[in-house]
């Protein structure tokens, strides 16, 4: 058989069968190429647009007060403006700082939160709410977070999430007291300045009184240094005194 006509194909068929099998598997490769490029430019825009979402969160905080205050915050984490911001918790927290255990109040929602703007409200003391438990009351401490928003072109967004009264609660730190406590302090401060007045022989109280010691009527330091300087006047005037008789 002539090679010019393998299978019953002419050379001429064969090279339009390559040319065509070439030209499929090019378009191929060039809608695979495409549609890979339409998925990453997809994802770029999906990416650039999470990036410029607003994104609303809820979490407790330490306030940095001395008492082990805890503070709730809600903040836009996001790069762009929140809108009609809506918080729901369950269970609401409850403070002990505010008995009768009054849960938290929240406002039913926030207008506006631009990018890292927050709303804070104090919440507990760690000390006020462990005395207030160790006198049987109960509190929840775990509290789940449920946030709805818009963005500027009204598309909704929701976050979910956990507050955690015993992931941030600090326990007893420092030295903090309660009313009665500080009265009790400043009764034990009378009865202290009372015994001085009590011990002194005089029959006044304490007295503390300020000298300027180089003026008249100074310190005993003023006297010293006021009496070295009439025995050194002394001395320079027996010594003229001498002088003179020497002459005589």
């Amino acid at each position: 058989m002539h090679a010019a006509t393998i299978l019953g194909m002419s050379a001429g068929a064969w090279t339009a069968v390559a040319t065509a099998a070439l030209a499929a598997v090019t378009a191929v490769a060039v809608g695979v190429a495409i549609w890979v490029s339409n998925g990453q430019l997809a994802e770029a825009r999906q990416l650039r647009r999470e990036q410029a979402e607003p994104h609303v969160v809820v979490y407790a905080e330490d306030s940095g007060a001395p008492f082990a205050n805890i503070d709730l915050v809600v903040r836009n984490l996001g790069k762009t403006s929140a809108f009609d911001v809506v918080v729901k918790i369950e269970p609401p927290p409850e403070s002990a700082a505010r008995p009768p255990q009054a849960p938290l109040a929240l406002p039913p929602s926030f207008r506006t939160l631009v990018p890292n703007q927050q709303w804070r409200t104090f919440w507990d003391s760690s000390r006020v709410r462990a005395r207030a438990k160790s006198q049987g009351q109960e509190y929840a401490t775990d509290h789940i977070v449920t946030v709805s928003f818009k963005d500027s072109a009204a598309r909704t967004y929701t976050w979910e999430g956990t507050v955690s009264w015993d992931a941030v609660a600090i326990g007893d730190v420092g030295q903090s007291n309660t009313l009665h406590e500080l009265v009790e302090a400043l009764e034990r401060i009378e009865s202290t300045l009372s015994s001085f007045k009590s011990n002194n022989i005089f029959g006044g109280g304490l007295t503390v009184t300020v000298h300027d010691g180089d003026a008249k009527g100074g310190s005993p330091w003023g006297w010293g240094r006021r009496a070295q300087a009439a025995a050194e006047d002394a001395d320079d005037d027996g010594e003229a005194g001498q002088d003179g008789s020497d002459q005589g």
